[in-house]
């Protein structure tokens, strides 16, 4: 559990639950926070609200907890599954609601006069006085996602696909909002309403009426990142590439891996997507000579499109029975290189996209690959470290390649081992902790992405015994990160937490 002091940048460390924190809040004055974890006790912590210090903790019970929301600056309620408690700071007492309905309770929030609401499954508010269930609305059919109280007014979102703004006693509709998709988060602030939906997406409103949105991923890991011109093109398991506008921070196009879903290979891809193979993406790249998206789909399958055209194939070429996790154009923009999870390196030539080359004599799945500038060699890596060259033209296996190209310049730096990147791993790790490199522009740096996610930063070469910069900001795993034209800034991708980060030099 942690306090983070939003001006000075702080974090204070509490207590270290046995499980994941479900719900959590500060009292009204801000002296203490309450959390609830995910043991099977279910266990409520009170800690103080300034340095951390845990102040008591007690357990719950067995039903799951969803939602705590302070009364006042002493008393507390938590809700869940048919449970409803109210919560004493200084006794260190529970109380069990009573009135309300045998089912699971989804949000809860206090208003003025300290009455507490508590949402359900089905669409019901119970309001309590006390203990005791004094009134119950049903503002909507179905789940309710998120309810807050402000200023005598009760903003609600549900599995309805609707944002409903009430007023506090009566409990007359005042405003509704029928949102694009099923709203999971939503806030208010005097006449502005912002909605988190299940897709990904974040939409203002003012006066119930839409003025901004913002795009995102929302299923899966996301996996695939590269930068286009001035934008930068992901691709996740959501069937879902995006485009964004990184100087203004914000999704500029959104577009469908595939609107037709197909078979899903049983444990083809690490994290088990939910969607099918076909609607899911871990790996895109961009052609500047030809201004084209690549675009591996998890069944093998390569989408080719236009970056103005991002909804619509170009071409569609069958690759391989398994999934592809890294592609790269060559420097000239002439060839593509394509690493597949059936062990086999494949150059396509652009724009025909006609197989030049299946390599052969990697015995794992390909994860890196990368080209000499000047178009002679490739080199890819596999799950097992094995790292072959490749001479060009012929598409030519050469086992003295590291020999051979140690005078060569390489555009990118993807593969992870080699002198080059011998400084890489922390002490006490192995090569698998690191799942990505990427070499600035102008050589002078070398980023990572780890399994802790951090994005670390080194000077390029990197050599053993090597310092680093390291960059927190992911919940999760970095699989992908890439440097701007100009090396100012690096964007990372965070697989499960679905984010892009953009760092500033």
């Amino acid at each position: 559990m942690c306090i983070r002091d939003r001006y000075m940048g702080k974090y204070v460390l509490s207590d270290k639950t046995s499980k994941a924190v479900v719900a959590c809040a500060f009292s009204k004055d801000n002296a203490y926070v309450a959390f609830v974890d995910l043991s099977s006790n279910h266990t409520v912590y009170v800690v103080d609200g300034k340095n951390g210090k845990l102040l008591w903790k007690k357990a719950s019970g067995k039903p799951v907890v969803y939602g705590v929301c302070w009364i006042s600056n002493k008393e507390f309620v938590t809700c869940g599954a048919s449970s409803i408690k109210f919560w004493n700071v200084d006794s260190q007492e529970d109380k069990d609601g009573n009135g309300f309905d045998s089912e699971i309770m989804s949000c809860v929030a206090v208003d003025g006069k300290g009455n507490t609401h508590v949402s359900s499954v089905s669409g019901k508010v119970y309001i309590f006085n006390g203990t005791k269930v004094v009134n119950k609305i049903t503002p909507h059919k179905g789940k309710i996602n998120s309810m807050v109280i402000y200023d005598n007014m009760m903003l609600t979102a549900g599995d309805d696909s609707r944002v409903l703004i009430s007023e506090v006693g009566s409990y007359k509709t005042i405003c509704e909002i029928k949102t694009k998709a099923i709203p999971r988060a939503a806030d208010m602030l005097g006449n502005l309403v912002v909605v988190g939906d299940i897709k990904g997406g974040i939409t203002l409103y003012k006066d119930g009426k839409e003025v901004d949105s913002w795009l995102g991923h929302h299923e899966g890991e996301v996996w695939g990142l590269n930068l286009a011109e001035n934008l930068i093109v992901t691709a996740g398991d959501d069937n879902k590439v995006i485009l964004w506008d990184y100087n203004n921070c914000r999704a500029v196009k959104e577009a469908c891996i595939n609107s037709k879903p197909g078979q899903k290979l049983k444990d083809n891809v690490p994290g088990k997507p939910k969607m099918p193979d076909n609607q899911s993406s871990r790996s895109v790249c961009y052609n500047a000579a030809t201004k084209e998206i690549a675009i591996a789909t998890n069944n093998g399958e390569l989408h080719i499109r236009d970056i103005k055209d991002i909804e619509k194939n170009k071409k569609v070429i069958n690759c391989s029975k398994r999934w592809i996790e890294q592609m790269c154009y060559s420097p000239k923009g002439d060839m593509l290189a394509v690493g597949t999870h059936a062990n086999e390196l494949l150059v396509y030539s652009v724009p025909g996209y006609e197989l030049r080359g299946k390599l052969e004599g990697h015995a794992t799945p390909l994860i890196c690959i990368d080209w000499s500038t000047d178009g002679t060699y490739l080199r890819s890596l596999d799950e097992g470290f094995d790292m072959i060259f490749w001479k060009l033209p012929g598409f030519t296996k050469d086992p003295d390649g590291a020999v051979n190209t140690k005078d060569k310049d390489w555009e990118t730096q993807s593969c992870k081992i080699g002198w080059s990147v011998q400084g890489i791993y922390p002490p006490g790790t192995d090569k698998t902790h690191v799942n990505y490199v990427a070499k600035s522009r102008d050589g002078k740096l070398v980023a990572t992405g780890d399994d802790w996610g951090f994005v670390n930063v080194y000077n390029y070469p990197c050599g053993k015994g090597s310092k680093c910069y390291s960059l927190r900001g992911h919940s999760e795993q970095v699989p992908r990160i890439v440097f701007s034209k100009d090396d100012d800034y690096i964007f990372s991708v965070g697989g499960n937490d679905k984010a892009v980060i953009q760092w500033k030099k």
